[in-house]
């Protein structure tokens, strides 16, 4: 079975899984579930399916890639999601290489951009990240919002520092950085947005 054809049997199922290599070995996961390369380590019997180049895992792969590829394996498996599922769950691409992590979250930006259908992305229990729309989340402790490209934001709710209707935020500046939350919040946005958990 390839990648495209695990997603579309499982694309009536609200989330997805992705485990990447800087995972514990003895995690585990609930289907569906796609480890991607050096993942490969938590899978157990056919669960799942395995998709990678190879460089950080022995393992066999379902879907090998070609090692000489001008994008990630990450890349390779999220231009395969389309508009399928209403949340990602990605463990294991956070920590490890900083540009391997920042190129990690810039591909799950350009997913997020290219959705049609409201998607919501947590990438370990660290960060949430959003496509456009409208979204309610429960925050106790410090976080901070990060955009990858400017967009029009309102965040109102439980929060230290609300954020009026439609103000214009820009991209890649410290104006999100350490609010603080205390119950539930909503997030109104015209273009996706990371937002970081448990800041210190």
């Amino acid at each position: 079975m390839t990648l495209k054809e695990y997603i579309a049997a499982h694309g009536h199922e609200t989330h997805l899984t992705l485990v990447g290599p800087l995972v514990d070995a003895e995690r585990r996961f609930n289907e569906p579930v796609i480890f991607v390369d050096g993942g490969a380590k938590c899978r157990r019997g056919n669960e799942g399916i395995t998709v990678g180049d190879g460089d950080s895992s022995a393992r066999h792969m379902d879907e090998k890639l070609n090692p000489d590829k001008d994008l990630s394996d990450l890349a390779h498996t999220l231009d395969a999601i389309e508009d399928y599922f209403d949340e990602l769950h990605t463990y294991g691409f956070l920590g490890g290489r900083k540009d391997h992590e920042l190129i990690n979250l810039a591909e799950i930006q350009s997913l997020l951009r290219k959705r049609t259908d409201p998607l919501k992305v947590k990438c370990n229990e660290e960060i949430v990240a959003v496509s456009k729309g409208e979204w309610t989340f429960t925050i106790e402790g410090i976080f901070s919002l990060f955009l990858f490209e400017a967009g029009n934001l309102t965040l109102t709710g439980a929060c230290k520092y609300p954020i009026g209707r439609g103000n214009p935020l820009h991209s890649l500046t410290s104006h999100g950085l350490s609010n603080e939350g205390n119950g539930e919040i909503v997030l109104i946005c015209s273009s996706p947005v990371f937002i970081f958990l448990n800041s210190e």
